[in-house]
């Protein structure tokens, strides 16, 4: 099973596409577990007084974060372009991202998010097809 995996990871356009859709979904994510005005309000509430500041802070916070999410998602549009064209840096990138980006989501099932299983999948075949790739042509 483990070498039909690899084989389906061994187009650069499928890891592009499946690691940009992962990008996606944990930016969804992200955006969906910071957007809770009730958090929000608990952490605020003792250091702001003033509720329309609060609303204002609130406001502000959302717009950042969607513009955060954009270009992160953006730039990843970027490489994985580049990356499909088979650019040396562009593939190391996605090597090394696709590395941290599974640690990191290992770390959000420690934090009981299972869901994370999908992009730790998505990303450590990837790892593995581009490190295998690699390996084969020097």
């Amino acid at each position: 099973m483990k070498n039909t995996l690899l084989q389906f990871f061994n187009n650069y356009k499928k890891i592009a596409l499946l690691c940009f859709l992962s990008d996606l979904g944990l930016s969804i994510w992200s955006y969906e577990q910071l957007k809770n005005y009730d958090q929000y309000l608990k952490i605020v509430k003792p250091i702001v007084a003033s509720p329309d500041f609060q609303v204002q802070i609130y406001a502000l916070f959302l717009q950042s974060l969607i513009f955060t999410l954009m270009i992160f998602l953006a730039f990843h549009l970027i490489i994985y372009i580049l990356f499909i064209k088979k650019l040396k840096y562009a593939v190391k990138y996605v090597r090394i991202y696709s590395a941290m980006a599974a640690i990191s989501c290992v770390l959000m099932i420690f934090s009981g998010y299972i869901i994370a299983l999908i992009p730790i999948l998505i990303y450590s075949l990837s790892f593995f097809t581009l490190k295998k790739n690699l390996n084969n042509n020097s």
